[in-house]
């Protein structure tokens, strides 16, 4: 186990951390130990938290959000640790109000692809149906869904530095654009190679015109208005974490005070919680 080689690690030095526990996982990996790579993996985490002073979570999902939070802020949310109950979640509900609220169910083996439902006002006899198809053994995290009709979600990816990176930008919900819908919603990609001062755009085929040209607009007045900020907060964290490179996800509505808001981070050490 990891634990027992803190002691070598100067807190102040994440990259030299980073590399410990990176060779024991890739290790572990290689062999097939997906369950121990998953627990250095979580290790890795604990050692994160008290290098940045956030509270300890033995759930990898629920870390990469306070991870990410301590950047960029976090959004409005509520966590019902399990056993939890379902009048509480509705009650939650009823509170967001005329919003509607997405619940998200964060079992401790997952780094993405989370269960995850919506709870809309005009059906609110349907939410006890819907929260009691959640698993009752995971942590459920509930907040109001960020899009709007006017925003966009992205994704964002880059290097420790800042290089090749690479903004993925749709319409709605970033779930439903990049994952369970992927290739149904029109994507905008922005893509910046090292040094390079200008995006090379790919636009998607078979998506009218009109779409494709506001998608693209507000990509770029995200680009003008947060690029900088993106990229200095995500430089430091990758600094401060010793990772190479890291993925953001969140959303931007230029018509609501130029609002920005990260929802998530991907990380190198997710692919461990990504097989069996």
């Amino acid at each position: 186990m990891l634990c027992n080689k803190y002691h070598l690690v100067d807190p102040s030095e994440s990259d030299a951390a980073y590399e410990l526990f990176r060779g024991e996982i890739n290790a572990l990996a290689r062999c097939g130990a997906w369950s121990r790579a998953r627990e250095a993996a979580l290790e890795w985490a604990a050692w994160t938290c008290a290098d940045l002073r956030l509270s300890k979570t033995s759930n990898w999902k629920v870390f990469k959000r306070r991870l990410i939070a301590k950047w960029f802020g976090a959004p409005e949310k509520r966590i019902f640790n399990p056993p939890w109950n379902a009048e509480e979640i509705i009650q939650y509900g009823i509170a967001m109000r005329p919003k509607t609220v997405r619940i998200s169910s964060f079992p401790q083996g997952i780094a993405c692809h989370a269960h995850s439902e919506r709870l809309t006002p005009q059906h609110q006899d349907q939410w006890s149906r819907i929260i009691c198809t959640m698993d009752p053994h995971s942590l459920i995290e509930a907040f109001p869904e960020s899009s709007t009709p006017t925003s966009i979600c992205f994704r964002r990816t880059s290097g420790a530095f800042g290089e090749d990176t690479r903004y993925e930008v749709s319409n709605g919900q970033a779930m439903t654009a990049f994952e369970s819908e992927q290739g149904k919603h029109p994507v905008v990609t922005a893509f910046y190679q090292r040094n390079s001062t200008h995006p090379e755009y790919m636009y998607p085929l078979g998506f009218p015109d009109a779409t494709v040209d506001a998608i693209t607009r507000k990509l770029v007045h995200l680009i003008d208005t947060h690029g900088i900020a993106i990229e200095s907060k995500c430089k430091m964290l990758c600094y401060k974490v010793g990772i190479p490179w890291l993925g953001i996800e969140g959303y931007f509505d230029p018509k609501s005070d130029l609002r920005l808001t990260i929802v998530d981070v991907d990380l190198p050490f997710d692919f461990v919680f990504m097989t069996t």
